[in-house]
């Protein structure tokens, strides 16, 4: 027979057990999270460090990568935006429109900072191109002796998984 007593019980250890549950859930998608960040850090600091040199090289260069890893844009930039002989070089047009649009925001205001320290910037909020989420790296191409950045590649990382 159900009591009052029972019930409050049951309602406790019920509620016990959610929050371990949630606890155990939001533990390991954090972990996950950090991993697949780290992860996608260390991928793109391996393109960044295995760019081409000549600048025809450059130019086909995002393409190339494209097809390396299906399911991944990229879009190259000479130089860092805002200093003198920056320019689009090529790669992904919704990358691209994305860049442009976003020219004037906060959000490429501190990824090209980030980038001139040669640190990689990663967009908090995914970038949705055709109903697909794709996290948004900006990774600086180091020069020849690595004291600054030659290029930036922003890489749109399909970001099904991670969601």
């Amino acid at each position: 027979m159900f009591t009052r007593k029972k019930l409050i019980l049951f309602a406790v250890v019920c509620a016990l057990f959610a929050a371990g549950e949630f606890w155990v859930f939001s533990t390991i998608r954090s972990s996950y999270e950090k991993d697949s960040l780290a992860q996608l850090k260390t991928l793109a600091k391996a393109m960044t460090s295995a760019a081409p040199v000549q600048p025809e090289e450059m130019a086909a260069w995002p393409d190339r990568l494209s097809s390396q890893y299906a399911g991944s844009r990229f879009f190259l930039i000479s130089g860092l935006p805002g200093e003198e002989g920056s320019e689009l070089i090529g790669g992904d047009p919704e990358l691209s429109r994305f860049w442009s649009d976003e020219r004037n925001s906060a959000l490429v205001a501190e990824a090209v900072d980030t980038a001139s320290y040669l640190e990689f910037y990663v967009a908090k909020d995914p970038l949705l191109i055709g109903g697909t989420p794709y996290r948004v790296v900006v990774a600086p191409v180091p020069d020849e002796e690595e004291s600054a950045a030659r290029a930036l590649l922003i890489i749109g990382a399909n970001g099904a998984g991670y969601v």
